[in-house]
């Protein structure tokens, strides 16, 4: 092992104390953190009579240390976070808002006379605006309840070929107002699983709908299925959209966290559907990864347990109800 200095007065002539920290690399590769202090006592003539120390392992200490740093770090980015989700939030709501109070004024006042072709249409905006800003608030109430840990998981055997199904009739509109192809590959060889269908859906909803966001017209949206060497059941939605920034992929799931965080970006959003999703899949006993390069796509994959597999028939030993 090698002692390094890393810290400390040396004992010189004038100096009575001393307190000096060594790094201490051992053969393994392992770091430990050695505290030396010691005190020189004189006599009446002021010679050096006696010299007291103590040697001290403070590796704990600095690990301490290193772990509150991270704390206070990840806690003053979850404040700027969360700051830069309300300046957003205002801007969510107000866009919707504004739309049903505007158009809701010209149909109380019939400020087209007896044109009702021009109502119809108002009262169509009337209900998309309705419906995204119902879409923010479920986004709102769902990560409270996940934070809270009140969630209840109602689980039942589902085939994640059907799931997949229904997600896709749900977002296919969408695609191809953006000329996005959407295609899906074998899942019929997957077992079925034992997990919340509400939450499934969810969960692939959040993810084709960010995929489609983010891909360019003329791009495509996949999903694929396999099974891993772990035995785990492996569902991703890949993507050829703009990509992520790499310094940007640990922050992704947090809560009130966007890749563009500015009230005029270009995609519109709460930032709460990953955040959402990584929790979802976590309630299964799942994860979730993802990987991007800019101008180059994005595929994020859920993982679920082998605990979640359903091979034969449902096991009798589960519960209809699960409370998270």
């Amino acid at each position: 092992a090698r002692l390094l200095p890393i810290t400390g007065a040396f004992e010189r002539e004038e100096i009575d104390t001393y307190s000096v920290e060594y790094r201490v690399l051992r053969d393994d590769g392992s770091i430990v953190y050695i505290r030396s202090a010691a005190e020189r006592m004189r006599d009446a003539d002021g010679r050096a009579a006696q010299m007291f120390g103590a040697i001290q392992d403070v590796t704990d200490l600095h690990q301490r240390e290193r772990e509150l740093t991270e704390a206070k770090n990840e806690a003053e980015f979850a404040n700027r976070s969360k700051s830069d989700f309300l300046a957003n939030m205002s801007h969510e709501l107000r866009t919707p808002l504004n739309a049903i109070i505007g158009f809701s004024q010209v149909i109380r006042d019939q400020l087209f006379g007896a044109d009702q072709t021009r109502y119809v249409d108002y009262a169509r905006d009337i209900y998309d605006s309705g419906k995204m800003l119902l879409a923010l608030i479920n986004d709102i109430l769902d990560l409270s309840k996940l934070e809270a840990g009140k969630l209840e998981l109602y689980e039942e055997t589902l085939s994640l070929e059907q799931v997949v199904e229904d997600c896709r009739k749900i977002i296919v509109a969408r695609a191809a107002e953006g000329a996005v192809k959407i295609t899906i590959g074998d899942l019929a060889s997957l077992p079925r699983v034992w997990a919340e269908e509400r939450a499934m859906k969810q969960i692939l909803n959040n993810l084709l709908s960010n995929a489609v966001k983010f891909t360019p017209r003329g791009g495509s949206v996949r999903i694929e299925g396999m099974m891993t060497g772990e035995g785990e059941l492996c569902l991703t939605v890949r993507d050829t959209g703009i990509g992520i920034a790499a310094d940007m992929l640990p922050h992704l799931f947090l809560p009130f966290h966007q890749g563009d965080n500015s009230t005029s970006r270009r995609y519109e959003g709460t930032g709460l559907g990953l955040a959402i999703t990584r929790r979802l899949v976590e309630l299964h006993g799942g994860r979730i990864e993802i990987q991007s390069q800019i101008d180059q796509g994005t595929a994020v994959s859920v993982f679920l347990p082998p605990a979640r597999l359903i091979v034969d028939s449902k096991p009798s030993d589960r519960n209809e109800r699960i409370a998270v």
